[in-house]
C-alpha cells in the first residue's frame, strides 16, 4: 500500500509540476501582468514556522524514530516480536522499493503527458464533430 501511494503522489506531482512550469502559459496577460509575490506581514510568519518545524524536528528526531528510544518504554514489547532491529539488515533492493515506485511514477507522468498533449486546434476540430459535439454540450459545465 505505501509503495503504490508513493507511486501515485510521484505521479500526480511531477504531472503537476509539468503543467504549472513547462506548459505554455494559459491565461490572460491582463492576469500575467497583476500578479505579484504574498507581502512582508505573510511571508514572515511563514519563515518563523518553517524554521521552527525544522529545527523541532531535528532535534527531537530520535525521540520517535530512534532505535533506542525510550518515548514508547511503558509499551511492552515481546523480544520474539521484535523486527525492529531485524529491519535494518534488509538487503538494499528491498529497501530501495519506494524509490524505485517513486522513480517509476515520474517517469510514467512525463511519458503519459507527452504522449497524449495535443494542440488547440485538434480539441477544437474534434469539439466541431456531430458525437463529440452532442457529447461536449452534454458534459459542458456539469
Amino acid at each position: 500500500m505505501g509503495c503504490s501511494a508513493a507511486f501515485c503522489t510521484s505521479f500526480y506531482s511531477f504531472r503537476l509540476i509539468f503543467l504549472a512550469f513547462v506548459n505554455p502559459v494559459n491565461s490572460f496577460k491582463k492576469y500575467i501582468e497583476s500578479a505579484h509575490e504574498a507581502p512582508i506581514k505573510m511571508i514572515l510568519p511563514l519563515i518563523f514556522l518553517a524554521f521552527g518545524a525544522i529545527f523541532y524536528g531535528f532535534l527531537s528526531r530520535d525521540l520517535v524514530i530512534g532505535l533506542g528510544s525510550t518515548l514508547f518504554n511503558n509499551v511492552f514489547t515481546n523480544f520474539y516480536n521484535f523486527d525492529l532491529i531485524d529491519s535494518e539488515f534488509l538487503p538494499a533492493v528491498i529497501k530501495n522499493i519506494p524509490l524505485i515506485f517513486t522513480i517509476i511514477g515520474a517517469m510514467s507522468s512525463l511519458f503519459l503527458i507527452n504522449c497524449f498533449m495535443v494542440d488547440k486546434s485538434s480539441v477544437f476540430n474534434n469539439k466541431l464533430t456531430l458525437v463529440s459535439r452532442l457529447f461536449y454540450i452534454f458534459l459542458n459545465k456539469k
